[in-house]
């Protein structure tokens, strides 16, 4: 009887011991769960060619106002993801472009470096919906360095494409468009 209490309590100890070597793990992790930047950043470390975990970990980055660390992930991204045909790297570019056409971020602002993300962001785009609104950043920038003739083009061509999407006929693109449109044709007068 002894020996079967003994053996009893030997096998609790070994249950609590594998409950409490197994636990650790699992608590030491929670921090990384704490916050979207500790995740993603974390992300990153352990697979650093991950576009989806760099332009992620970018994102949180930009909205903390980490500008310049944003930029650096979503160039990874891109460049991780940028060998075949990605919206991962679409993302990255235009991501980078609005970045880079911000006045208010003197050392990111670089208008003809946000022109060139935002066609790289549509030579890789495959979503229609991020394709219209790519444009439509592409033709307000252009519109702001005063090259009306090709931002008109590119503008009257979005308006085209929104035109033939009925899903999208309300879509909130579409004044926008047409103030931008009318504002160009304006300053033109």
């Amino acid at each position: 009887f002894a020996e079967k209490v003994m053996k009893e309590a030997a096998l609790r100890y070994l249950w609590i011991a594998a409950i409490v070597l197994l636990a650790y793990p699992t608590l030491s992790r929670t921090a990384v769960w704490e916050t979207n930047l500790a995740l993603w950043e974390d992300t990153v470390q352990k697979s650093p060619w991950s576009a989806i975990a760099h332009h992620n970990y970018g994102l949180e980055l930009s909205e903390r106002n980490r500008f310049d660390e944003a930029i650096r992930q979503y160039e990874i991204a891109a460049y991780n993801e940028g060998r075949g045909v990605s919206d991962v790297t679409a993302m990255a570019y235009n991501n980078m472009a609005v970045l880079r056409s911000r006045s208010d971020l003197p050392k990111l602002y670089d208008l003809k470096g946000a022109e060139k993300d935002l066609r790289q962001a549509l030579k890789f785009t495959r979503s229609p919906l991020d394709r219209l609104t790519m444009k439509y950043n592409l033709g307000g920038l252009l519109a702001g360095q005063g090259y009306d003739t090709e931002a008109l083009q590119i503008l009257t061509e979005l308006r085209a494409d929104l035109s033939v999407m009925p899903d999208l006929s309300s879509h909130q693109l579409i004044p926008l468009v047409e103030n931008k449109i009318n504002g160009i044709k304006a300053k033109r007068r």
